[in-house]
């Protein structure tokens, strides 16, 4: 996979509530979801 800084790679386990901070969730408890999905992600961005 070739390095471009104007891309992100977002994986909906960054948002997964039910998994830890250790386990790869990325943002705060209260902004995570129950079942982050693409169309979620989608919406939200």
């Amino acid at each position: 996979m070739d390095h471009n800084p104007d891309r992100l790679c977002v994986w909906p386990g960054y948002f997964d509530m039910k998994r830890s901070r250790r386990s790869g969730r990325r943002v705060p408890k209260d902004a995570s979801v129950l079942k982050p999905d693409l169309e979620g992600l989608f919406m939200a961005a």
